[in-house]
């Protein structure tokens, strides 16, 4: 396994770097499906190091995988919600055009894995991928939004029943937003489609949401909601609402590379299983 550590995927902050994790053998990582790991935190802490493990476990399981930073929202910057999803929207681009990153990875479409605030980044960009290329000025429309595959794992899709259902969590998401109204808190579950080509574009988009009963921090109604929202409105055809894992909020990934860990072998089957 080799390991590429603090690839900028922006040349102008020094916040915004991936570690990509690959097998040595370059016949094999050439063929390897991208896999795209986004951490949660809030928006306001985790770290790419955080999640080694993980990615070398899905490296043997035959997977090229880049795992992200992102800029965090503290008192010490000015970073507001959206721009860690701009942030996304940079790592996904540079991912998808690097001509010399594209030798470690199969080319075409790839997978994102979002876990809690992750899992709300990826599903914002999914539903307004061309909002965010006019927002950082690529305007190239033959850029198509370049997963195949989205895994949101205890996702956090809706900051308002968030705080509804967790009152204490509520000066977190307002710092994060810089805004007091829920109304005014941009979410993925908020967002209807924009138009019949967009419902067209996400028709293929296979979807898996998982949500630990164990989790006491975010509830099931995340997941479910945003399950019926691609469902019934984007009329995505495969997506999988699975509670049959175990785990607490962060537990549940960071247990997936603990091989003697009988319990996360359901989160383990669950996602090789959905990618196969």
């Amino acid at each position: 396994m080799k390991i590429l550590n603090d690839i900028k995927y922006d040349q102008l902050n020094n916040e915004r770097v991936l570690d990509l994790y690959f097998n040595e053998d370059s016949r094999i990582s050439s063929q390897s499906p991208l896999i795209l790991y986004v951490h949660g935190g809030l928006w306001v802490s985790r770290d790419k190091s955080e999640y080694k493990q993980l990615a070398e476990y899905l490296v043997e399981q035959g997977f090229t995988v880049a795992v992200m930073n992102y800029q965090l929202t503290s008192k010490a910057n000015n970073v507001k919600y959206p721009s860690h999803n701009e942030d996304l929207f940079r790592c996904m681009f540079f991912l998808q055009s690097n001509t010399l990153l594209n030798a470690h990875y199969k080319s075409g479409k790839f997978i994102g894995i979002g876990h809690s605030c992750g899992g709300h980044m990826i599903g914002s960009l999914v539903l307004r991928w061309q909002e965010y290329q006019q927002r950082l000025g690529v305007i190239d429309t033959d850029i198509e939004m370049p997963l195949s595959h989205f895994i949101g794992i205890e996702g956090i899709y809706d900051n308002e029943l968030f705080v509804s259902d967790f009152p204490e969590w509520r000066s977190e998401i307002e710092f994060v937003y810089g805004k007091s109204d829920p109304k005014d808190w941009d979410s993925p579950s908020n967002k209807l489609p924009l138009n019949q080509h967009q419902i067209d574009q996400l028709h293929n988009l296979n979807v898996l949401l998982i949500h630990s009963p164990q989790d006491t921090w975010v509830n099931a109604n995340q997941s479910s909601n945003f399950k019926n929202l691609l469902q019934q409105q984007y009329q995505i055809k495969n997506v999988i609402f699975d509670e049959n894992v175990k785990g607490t909020h962060f537990d549940v990934v960071l247990n997936i590379s603990v091989k003697e860990n009988s319990e996360a072998s359901l989160i383990r089957n669950s996602i090789l299983n959905f990618l196969k």
